[in-house]
């Protein structure tokens, strides 16, 4: 045998070696083992998470059973309680809109201390001032008279002193009327809350804080049965509305 066949044959028997020795420094697999121990790891750490969960705090299907034909003294819980709660909100909105009303009228009666010829009263939006249609217009005219001028700057004087809406209404009796000027009770109350409010406009009442309304004689404060409760129905009624 030659020198060179022993040293192909000792290379042979060399190489399964080194090859060994050459994958031993491949530590890839590392990652792979780790991975797995870490999702071992986490099996067994939720494992004992529901280990130690309180067993007490899941009711078993037959305990629920029996939690139902217990016998309870505990009265249900009404279905009525969120509308008993409403309507206390509004009770309590509603007294406070009184007290509300009822201090504008405190108001406007000492305002009216030194006024002659008007009166108010109380209402459930506010508080009216009634002028006397007598005293404010000729028969069936919706021109103001002089008197008339003055009572609605009286008016004026009183309202120019709150800041509260101002709907002027205009009222009649039930006895028809039928002129070219006033085809019907409405055109004549119509008639006559615009001249008041334009009136109360040229005393220095805000036009942005008024309007007219006209009810003929669908509104009355008294029966028309006699001259005298007619006489109270026509009238211009001057209602400060509660804010």
């Amino acid at each position: 045998m030659t020198r060179e066949d022993e040293d192909l044959r000792l290379l042979e028997k060399l190489q399964p070696i080194d090859w060994v020795r050459q994958n031993e420094d491949d530590s890839s697999w590392l990652i792979t083992y780790a991975d797995m121990v870490t999702l071992i790891l986490t099996l067994f750490v939720l494992l004992l998470t529901y280990a130690s969960f309180d067993k007490r705090g899941i009711a078993q299907p037959g305990e629920v059973v029996q939690a139902e034909q217990q016998p309870t003294n505990r009265q249900p819980k009404s279905e009525f309680i969120p509308i008993q709660l409403f309507q206390l909100t509004q009770e309590q909105i509603q007294k406070q809109k009184q007290a509300k009303i009822e201090a504008l009228q405190a108001q406007v009666n000492e305002l009216l201390k030194n006024q002659a010829n008007l009166n108010s009263r109380i209402h459930e939006e506010g508080v009216y001032l009634d002028l006397d249609s007598e005293i404010l217009f000729p028969t069936a005219e919706a021109s103001l008279n002089v008197a008339g001028q003055l009572l609605i700057r009286q008016a004026a004087q009183v309202l120019n002193k709150t800041d509260n809406l101002v709907v002027v209404e205009g009222h009649t009796d039930t006895i028809p009327i039928a002129t070219p000027q006033f085809p019907s009770n409405w055109e004549l109350s119509a008639g006559r809350a615009t001249a008041v409010l334009k009136q109360l406009e040229i005393e220095g009442v805000s036009k942005h804080r008024m309007r007219a309304v006209a009810y003929a004689d669908n509104q009355p404060l008294s029966s028309n049965d006699t001259p005298e409760e007619r006489a109270k129905n026509r009238r211009v009624s001057i209602l400060l509305i509660s804010q």
